[in-house]
């Protein structure tokens, strides 16, 4: 925002700010031609309030410049989205500004975690034997959505072989070569007993809570592998049977998913580990937040000593007015302003604004009470009233007595303002 100085001259400014007519203005350029001992005697001192000016002015524009990474920190800040159940994790981490503006807290409820299908075998004394010789083969039939799918294995057993190592040889032949089924052998030393435990690769079931089945095919004797072996059904002491996931988001209709791992929406995926309830919600890079709000107290505690050290108490008096008539709204977002006037930070409070998006929506409304608006309108004023950055905030008086102070002041005014067509910090 620029400064708007409508028709008046820089010199009809000038007057204006330090409360002289534009006569006394012309008297004053004129004799300051002259270089009056006016000038010389109050040379020093207009040194000083100079220098305090300039610090004034850099403290200002550092202020406003806080203030504004503030009103940006919802745009500019990266977002991780969290859950509030660790039964429910949540894989997207870090997330864009753009989606917190339209992301809303989302609840997940799981029903029923997908589980894989585990076929577990009979437990068989491992050295038993007696098995017939000869070629045996069975199927795993996987079930898809488009029907049965059908792999078929066949080996070779001798009459040396007892119950563990036959087990390990159907292991070892579905293992080589199936994509859907993990196979092994668990052996008890204290019992002396072996089993074949099949194991579905994935989640989830399409048939009669199974995703794949085991079935005997051709055989020397009347039994197959898998019958004698005891694998043919998930039904049996130990098995477990394959289950989708049932699950509901914000208390809609119950989903079903033959994986742990869903979408949600937004690009995010969250994993089921236990049948509950969990709310996801995305939160702030704190480092960002901690940064910004840690800038703002400084930079206004700085603004504030340059203030009282230039000796500007009007201008010092309008902006404690204001951060006065606003202290409760800071507080509660974590700026809490102490007995000695200085502005400090209260973490949990600013952790919980910014976490609820207070924090950013307070200094991003730009309404025309807002704190924000009310912020710009008094730094315009110090701007548009350079008397406020006089000592007391009072007008100079024009007299040939003070010439020299005044052209000090017109000095440092320009200095700190530059030329009026140019814009400061807005």
């Amino acid at each position: 925002m620029s400064r708007i100085y409508g028709n008046h001259s820089y010199s009809t400014f000038m007057a204006k700010g330090l409360g002289l007519s534009q006569t006394s203005m012309f008297r004053r350029n004129a004799v300051l031609g002259q270089q009056s001992f006016a000038l010389g005697r109050s040379f020093s001192a207009a040194s000083t309030n100079k220098a305090g000016a300039v610090n004034v002015r850099f403290a200002l524009e550092s202020f406003m410049a806080a203030a504004n990474s503030l009103a940006n920190l919802g745009k500019n800040t990266k977002y991780t989205a969290y859950s509030s159940d660790p039964g429910i994790s949540v894989s997207q981490s870090s997330v864009s500004s753009k989606l917190h503006e339209v992301f809303k807290d989302t609840t997940v409820k799981v029903e029923q975690i997908a589980t894989k299908q585990k076929n577990m075998g009979d437990a068989i004394a491992s050295d038993k034997a007696g098995y017939e010789a000869g070629s045996y083969s069975f199927s795993i039939d996987q079930m898809t959505p488009d029907g049965r799918v059908s792999k078929e294995y066949t080996i070779e057993i001798t009459d040396s072989d007892d119950a563990e190592s036959i087990q390990q040889k159907m292991a070892d032949a579905i293992n080589n070569d199936s994509d859907v089924v993990n196979a092994s052998v668990i052996s008890d030393a204290d019992t002396g007993e072996s089993r074949l435990v099949l194991e579905a690769k994935e989640t989830g079931s399409l048939n009669n809570f199974e995703s794949f089945q085991v079935r005997d095919i051709a055989s020397p004797g009347e039994k197959g592998l898998v019958a004698q072996m005891g694998v043919g059904s998930s039904g049996s002491e130990g098995s477990v049977r394959g289950y989708n996931a049932i699950y509901s988001v914000n208390g809609e209709m119950a989903q079903m998913s033959s994986s742990n791992t869903v979408d949600i929406g937004y690009g995010m995926m969250v994993t089921f580990e236990e049948a509950t309830k969990a709310t996801i919600s995305l939160k702030p890079d704190k480092e960002k937040v901690h940064d910004a709000a840690g800038n703002f107290a400084e930079a206004y505690n700085n603004l504030i000593s340059a203030l009282m050290e230039s000796g500007s108490y009007g201008a010092l008096a309008s902006l404690q007015s204001l951060m006065n008539s606003n202290s409760n709204s800071l507080s509660d977002i974590g700026f809490d302003l102490a007995k000695d006037g200085s502005l400090q930070i209260n973490g949990s409070k600013l952790n919980a604004a910014a976490d609820s998006g207070k924090l950013q929506s307070f200094f991003e409304n730009d309404g025309v009470f807002s704190f924000s608006n009310k912020l710009r309108e008094t730094a315009q004023s110090f701007i548009n009233n350079p008397a406020m950055l006089l000592s007391g905030g009072s007008s100079v008086n024009a007299t040939y007595n003070n010439l020299g102070k005044l052209n000090a002041m017109s000095s440092l005014l320009g200095s700190m303002f530059g030329d009026p067509k140019d814009s400061f910090w807005f």
